[in-house]
């Protein structure tokens, strides 16, 4: 129970900072709990997913009613409106596909244990890039919001996401910068990216987890471990995202990611 505890919290912090939240708990189970095969670790990661997942179903219980509202009542809706939900239904496609995909490769290759450092190095100067173009962008104004999305942005936003499968990869890094160098808000690239990891974790977890997991006391430890600290951590974040100028914070984390490759 304790592993799942610790576990759980790791999840829950991890998931929406810009490191890679798989690779933190496949890093922990591996030095504090044993470890074991690589692909068992990633199920486990998916799972204690479904915690954060329903941080944000509660957190962002309002925004996902109209985004349902939107759905149902699809042909009636404005331009806007149109785009935002085809946002999150193009790129969660697009993210299933790749990202199922390319666990089956983990899972059957160990190449990628070699790879992560060029991953790592690949992730932190992205979120560099990404922080110092928001430190010049800042102020001038034509920021994105939901309803301004494109296909293009759908697309992209599906890609990084399912490479975020990868041990080593940060699903929200990679989103967030994503969205920030598309020209998004800071407090809509968070929004958005905290919102797209739900419909994939729920649906990756029902695909590949279903049969695989045996609920005991433990999983629902981790599970509710990762919930709390999850609506916790967002809370932050998108407070931190309204008073902080969001491009230093992005290049700092950015930094911390490329020294974290060699240690």
């Amino acid at each position: 129970m304790f592993e799942l505890l610790i576990l759980g919290i790791i999840q829950g912090i991890a998931e929406w900072l810009p490191i890679s939240s798989e690779g933190m708990i496949v890093l922990a189970k591996t030095y504090l709990f044993g470890g074991g095969r690589v692909d068992d670790m990633i199920h486990l990661a998916l799972f204690l997913h479904m915690g954060t997942a329903l941080a944000s179903i509660v957190y962002f219980r309002a925004e996902i009613a109209i985004l349902l509202k939107n759905l149902a009542l699809f042909h009636t809706k404005e331009e806007g409106e149109k785009r935002e939900l085809m946002f999150y239904i193009v790129a969660t496609m697009v993210s299933g596909v790749l990202g199922y995909g390319l666990l089956k490769l983990v899972g059957e290759s160990s190449a990628f244990a070699t790879e992560t450092f060029a991953l790592t190095l690949l992730v932190g100067a992205a979120l560099c890039v990404t922080g110092i173009l928001q430190m010049v962008r800042r102020g001038k104004g034509d920021e994105k919001k939901e309803t301004d999305a494109t296909m293009s942005d759908s697309i992209l936003l599906g890609i990084l996401q399912g490479a975020a499968v990868i041990p080593g990869i940060s699903r929200s890094g990679m989103t967030v910068a994503g969205l920030l160098f598309r020209g998004y808000t800071e407090e809509a690239a968070l929004r958005m990216s905290f919102i797209l990891s739900i419909p994939i974790v729920v649906a990756g977890n029902i695909v590949l987890n279903l049969n695989t997991f045996t609920w005991n006391a433990d999983m629902f430890v981790g599970l509710m471990a990762a919930f709390v600290v999850g609506y916790v951590t967002i809370d932050v974040l998108l407070r931190v995202a309204k008073k902080v100028p969001f491009g230093p914070f992005v290049l700092a984390v950015g930094i911390l990611v490329l020294i974290s490759a060699f240690v």
